[in-house]
């Protein structure tokens, strides 16, 4: 700023004097007696305003009893003013709402802006398969929801798109055993969070370092007792813990509390030398609880009918892939998203059947999921020369699928007949799964 004042002329010399002016002061002038004020009476008109001549001015007498007025149907009636601009916004908002309906049920299932469009590697649908492809509407899972909604006879109620969160408003911490046998911890002290990218509760470890560790060993340390030690020690557990919705900091407090109740103090300073793995076998005990009264209460509401399936999810017309494949018979699209290993060898078997009419890949968190106590994504999604659509799902012979059996025969058997799920291994026997061969030999029926 001072180099731009030296080059307009300004030198160190320079400066602003202070105006020392003081204003005067102007007296107010009040009133003298006689002269009009703000609120004196309005004076006497002049004749040189205008006045009323009453002599012009009739009048004309009201029956003081008129006949009623005549109400008539207000079919061929104009609204009011008021009603009718109402009535305009409404018809207004629900052509709005239509045309979104429109284009969200027309639009790819991924937009890509169209500067980006030629560096993405796209699948599109063959044009032989589209009509195929159309017919087909696969179920997902819906809640009946009676929770505030309003019926305004402008949009219907509807009822929402499950998710397993529902499945805990009904779980309670307090009520689950707190029987836990802790095996030996390193002493690390780790701090636990639920990653949200996963759909399964799955614990991961970061490392608390040297300040917070001080702190929590200094706090647990300064109790005036067992008991002391036993809240302290469940307050820095809900803390390390993390993110449990719904459960809240007070009830996993009330759980840790009941599993320190026989803890002497040479057990809890056990304890608080290993917090964060002590923490985590807790933490995965709670999920534990979680996920059975998640699968139980998904049962339950299932045969209530209180969970039912709709067609709900079309198959997307283009996706975006990060390894395209094209060299597999009856692909969908013109491309692919890469398979290997056995899933490769199940898929190339599949697509040379001769009653297989076209399969696809189903990508992982963007392409159809069974929504129920856990979301499955299955592997494959095939369609018959019959009009049967069945989800395949591939595992290694080393691989627990237990839940994925489980929920994707729940979801066939109330989908009805044109579906069809199958969790595969290689040449393991697991109830409700197939072996290769068994698969094979099954599909070439449907």
């Amino acid at each position: 700023m001072v180099k731009g004042l030296n080059n307009a002329g300004f030198s160190s010399l320079d400066y602003r004097a202070e105006d020392t002016t003081v204003p005067k002061e102007t007296p107010v002038e009040l009133p003298k007696a006689g002269e009009a004020t703000l609120f004196d009476e309005e004076p006497e008109p002049t004749e040189e305003e205008e006045t009323i001549d009453t002599t012009q001015v009739t009048f004309r007498a009201v029956n003081p009893s008129p006949e009623p007025l005549e109400v008539v149907g207000t079919g061929d009636v104009p609204l009011p003013t008021e009603t009718k601009v109402v009535a305009d916004i409404l018809e207004h908002a629900q052509k709005e709402a239509d045309d979104m309906n429109e284009q969200m049920e027309n639009r790819d299932e991924e937009m890509i802006p169209h500067e980006l469009a030629p560096a993405v590697k796209t699948g599109v649908i063959q044009s032989r398969f589209i009509k195929s492809a159309s017919e087909v509407q696969l179920p997902m899972f819906y809640v009946k929801d009676d929770t505030n909604q309003v019926d305004n006879g402008l949009w219907p109620k509807e009822d929402m798109q499950f998710e397993g969160q529902h499945l805990l408003k009904t779980f309670q911490l307090s009520k689950q055993p707190a029987d836990i046998n802790f095996a030996a911890a390193e002493t690390n002290m780790y701090k636990v969070d639920i990653d949200e990218q996963t759909d399964e509760h799955k614990p991961t470890l970061v490392k608390v370092k040297g300040a917070t560790y001080k702190y929590i060993l200094e706090n647990i340390r300064q109790a005036k007792n067992v008991e002391d030690m036993r809240n302290r020690c469940a307050q820095h557990v809900a803390g390390v813990m993390g993110n449990m919705i719904p459960l809240t900091d007070r009830d996993i407090q009330g759980y840790v509390a009941r599993i320190f109740e026989g803890f002497t103090e040479a057990d809890l300073d056990d304890f608080m030398q290993h917090l964060g793995d002590y923490t985590a076998v807790i933490k995965k005990r709670i999920l534990a609880l979680e996920d059975e009264h998640k699968e139980k209460e998904f049962e339950r509401m299932l045969e209530a009918d209180e969970i039912y399936l709709k067609p709900a999810y079309p198959i997307p017309r283009s996706i975006t892939l990060s390894k395209p494949l094209d060299d597999i018979p009856k692909m969908l699209r013109s491309k692919e998203e890469a398979v290997n290993g056995f899933e490769r060898e199940v898929i190339n078997d599949v697509a040379n059947l001769d009653n297989v009419e076209w399969w696809t890949r189903n990508v992982e968190r963007r392409g159809f999921c069974i929504n129920g106590f856990i979301n499955h994504y299955p592997d494959f999604i095939i369609k018959t020369t019959k009009g049967k659509v069945v989800l395949l799902e591939t595992k290694g012979d080393h691989l627990e699928a237990g839940k994925k059996i489980r929920l994707g025969n729940l979801w066939a058997n109330k989908a009805g007949n044109d579906y069809r799920y199958c969790l595969v291994y290689s040449d393991r026997q697991v109830d409700g799964a197939y072996t290769k061969s068994e698969f094979l030999e099954m599909i070439r029926n449907w």
